[in-house]
């Protein structure tokens, strides 16, 4: 009867399972270091990213025309290939042919010969940056933000910025939620102040300072030194008025979040918390409606919007205001920017699809 080999392996069985073996380690490894060699190309290329400010301004004839008449600056909201883009549109046809810049923004703003751009790059751990840009939209500086880009501004001569982050929380409707608002100078690069908490604060004449200050949605005067935020603390929301120069501010009055400088000067346009006028922190949803507060004679004015606007509004002109709101529309991710009076009458109009953060540019 021949012998039985089935029951046992051959000779060189251990041979060949040692072999299997350190060839599976063997491709184990080599995946390893390709998938190491794509993750780290794919991270040198979006620091190179971040640091060139995403990608090159467009420099075609049509944006070069547009950008030196009067135009819209915004955020682009409209799916495709150019969502989230810094875009602009002649101010006389705003929400017809619009012309992306290049620049990814989350808020922004110009004003003189500057803008601020404020970027979210979304990797295993987000990144959040700040980038100037001249008149042809090509990055100028970098700054490192601590948090979700919320607010930005830029004063009118284009020297100062400031910018608004959560550091915790996501937006102005939570308990709990913690800002930080740095101001920087656009001209030389450098951080004026990484914390409006480190100013000097008075109330009724005397020292006020609480360990919840939280500040955020500065607007600067004509003279790019004097400026206007929000001051919340304790559930209480404060209209402040201060200086860059001395670092110094002063509470104006109470309710006021978001204040938005008319161009002459002379009025705010600014939300207010419509159940409680700003003094409690609501346990359930939280609405705004805008307000304008003539500076001179404290009257403040209803605008004509039913709707919650969770915004910083901007000045179209003397009589007009715009604002953001997102579409109401389930899951969507897209806003539209209104227009209202600023007197209180008339009825709010779309002023431009898909488009939120507003800024007006006029030569």
């Amino acid at each position: 009867m021949p012998p039985d080999f089935s029951a046992s392996p051959p000779p060189d069985a251990p041979s060949n399972r040692r072999n299997g073996i350190a060839f599976g380690l063997l491709c184990v490894i080599v995946i390893a270091g390709v998938v190491a060699y794509a993750l780290y190309s794919r991270g040198q290329r979006r620091q190179h990213e971040i640091s060139a400010g995403l990608s090159s301004p467009n420099a075609g004839g049509q944006l070069a025309e547009v950008r030196h008449q009067p135009f819209l600056l915004f955020r682009n909201t409209a799916l495709g290939s150019s969502y989230g883009q810094l875009s602009i549109a002649p101010l006389g046809a705003p929400d017809g042919a619009r012309y992306p810049t290049g620049l990814n923004c989350e808020r922004v703003y110009r004003a003189g010969d500057s803008g601020l751009c404020l970027q979210t790059f979304r990797e295993a751990l987000p990144i959040f940056k700040a980038v100037s840009f001249n008149p042809a939209f090509q990055v100028v500086h970098t700054f490192n933000l601590p948090g979700e880009p919320s607010r930005a501004r830029v004063s009118p001569d284009g020297h100062l910025a400031s910018a608004t982050v959560f550091v915790a929380g996501h937006g102005y409707s939570g308990i709990g939620f913690s800002t930080r608002t740095s101001i920087f100078n656009l001209h030389s690069g450098t951080t004026v102040v990484d914390d409006l908490e480190k100013f000097a604060v008075l109330k009724d004449g005397q020292p006020f300072k609480q360990a919840d200050f939280n500040f955020w949605g500065v607007t600067f005067a004509k003279d790019s030194d004097r400026f206007y935020a929000t001051l919340g603390s304790a559930g209480i929301y404060y209209l402040v008025e201060g200086r860059v120069s001395s670092r110094q501010m002063r509470v104006l009055r109470e309710g006021v979040e978001c204040p938005s400088l008319s161009p002459d000067g002379t009025r705010l346009v600014f939300k207010s918390r419509i159940a409680a006028k700003s003094r409690i922190l609501n346990v359930g949803a939280v609405s705004w409606q805008l307000h304008v507060l003539d500076l001179k004679t404290g009257t403040e004015i209803t605008v004509n919007e039913s709707r919650s606007v969770d915004d910083q509004a901007e000045w179209l002109d003397a009589d007009r205001v715009l604002y953001g709101l997102p579409r109401n529309v389930e899951g969507s991710a897209s806003w539209d920017i209104w227009v209202a009076r600023a007197d209180g009458t008339g009825t709010p109009s779309l002023f431009v699809h898909d488009a939120s953060s507003p800024c007006v540019v006029r030569q």
